[in-house]
């Protein structure tokens, strides 16, 4: 199976198990804009942008927690016993 025929079988598996009628027009919002070009910040909510932009202050004052060290401690939660 080719590389794009994985991909489509992976997220039609996605979109066939998921039962949450928000993440499902979330996807399907995300999905349309990627194909009409549309840009990604303009199809965002405030909200979403206001954690973007606080974010992103947060690792320009130095606050932010580097990416392998985020994921040693969530591989720590899930491997609890």
């Amino acid at each position: 199976m080719d590389k794009i025929a994985v991909v489509k079988n992976n997220l039609h598996e996605l979109v066939v198990q998921t039962q949450d009628a928000e993440v499902l027009q979330k996807v399907e919002d995300y999905f349309r804009d990627l194909i009409s070009g549309k840009d990604w910040w303009a199809a965002i909510s405030a909200a979403e942008k206001d954690l973007i932009q606080k974010g992103t202050a947060e690792i320009e004052n130095g606050q932010g927690i580097a990416h392998a060290e985020v994921r040693k401690q969530v591989d720590q939660l899930l491997h609890k016993n």
